[in-house]
């Protein structure tokens, strides 16, 4: 393993570093005659084999084998086992949308363990920007232990040695471990999901009852954000509860812009403009892009919006107005109290 941290070293700070040549991936090995279920973290370095993980991903999947998330894309793949008597769920999640800050040249990943369908425990997996790393995760089910090997992220205590050891029989109802880091777990409880509001919910009221009107030409010296892109004649359809055009764009680092056009009379509707954020600037919008209908006044924004923490954020339009409904949060770093 620290020859796999020297080489990411190397490789983040080389100028002639080429994400083409290597490729990390998460190993579930599953062992029953000896039984444990262990995962790691892994390396490839040559060419062909970077290639044929990424374009075989499949075929890794049937062998327990999961390369991590290409730039710009979430993967999440699950092994299923039996083991003692108890039905176990392996989950690796690796999200690579994340493409500024510390270590976000590597993608972000998280294991998730079920036993006999409850969360028992979820972590960071591999190296956490720049931070900690959790390289290594044993579940021994005859014994409901999970050891976790790694590394936190003081430099004066980076301890691998010795792995944390983790009772999950002795969780309570609904209970399962967190961990950060190794030496830094705790114990969460699974909130139960509430419903979502559902586009069918909030049905389209007003249809447009004619051909669209669309807006006024923008010049090239139009100094208004949400009318920049407008630089030839826009052909708009509505495509937001029956009679508004909406649609993304840039407005300053880390900022993205809903706007919304009214097609009735070809107006664009300033006041009803969301300013959102990811911390994306130089993404597409179609990694982290507001959900709507044509025959729904639901809108789903997601990241920041206003000081309502990072989550998904549902609206409704009505009367000419977006109202708030609710904001379903993210388990994210930038949502996690501070512990005390």
């Amino acid at each position: 393993m620290k020859t796999i941290v020297r080489f990411l070293v190397v490789l983040l700070f080389s100028p002639f570093a080429s994400a083409d040549y290597f490729k990390l991936y998460t190993q579930v090995q599953v062992t029953p005659k000896i039984g444990n279920i262990v995962v790691t973290r892994g390396i490839a370095r040559e060419p062909k084999y970077v290639d044929y993980m990424s374009n075989n991903r499949e075929e890794m999947a049937e062998a327990n084998i999961f390369p991590d998330a290409d730039i710009g894309t979430f993967v999440e793949n699950t092994v299923f086992a039996a083991m003692d008597d108890q039905k176990i769920e392996i989950i690796v999640h690796s999200d690579h949308r994340r493409m500024h800050g510390a270590g976000s040249a590597i993608a972000d990943n998280y294991i998730e363990i079920k036993i006999d369908g409850k969360k028992v425990f979820e972590s960071t997996f591999g190296d956490y920007r720049v931070q900690s790393e959790v390289y290594k995760i044993v579940l021994l089910p005859l014994e409901k232990i999970i050891f976790v090997y790694g590394h936190d992220s003081d430099p004066n205590t980076n301890d691998s040695s010795w792995p944390d050891t983790l009772w999950y029989d002795k969780l309570q109802n609904g209970e399962y471990f967190y961990l950060v880091e190794v030496g830094n777990s705790r114990k969460k409880e699974e909130k139960q999901s509430k419903s979502k509001p559902q586009f069918e919910d909030f049905p389209t009221t007003k249809y447009l009852s004619h051909s669209p009107i669309q807006p006024k030409k923008a010049s090239s010296d139009d100094k208004n954000w949400q009318k920049r892109d407008w630089l030839e004649d826009p052909l708009f359809e509505p495509n937001f509860a029956g009679h508004i055009y909406a649609y993304v764009t840039g407005c300053g680092t880390n900022c993205k812009l809903l706007c919304f056009v009214d097609l009735r009379n070809g107006k664009l509707l300033d006041e009803m403009a969301i300013c959102f954020s990811c911390g994306m600037s130089e993404d597409s919008p179609e990694i982290y892009k507001p959900e709507y209908r044509i025959d729904s006044r639901l809108l789903i924004v997601p990241c920041l919006v206003d000081s309502d923490g990072e989550g998904f954020h549902y609206m409704k339009y009505e009367d000419g107005n977006i109202n708030k409904i609710t904001t379903q949060l993210w388990d994210t770093q930038r949502n996690r109290a501070p512990e005390k």
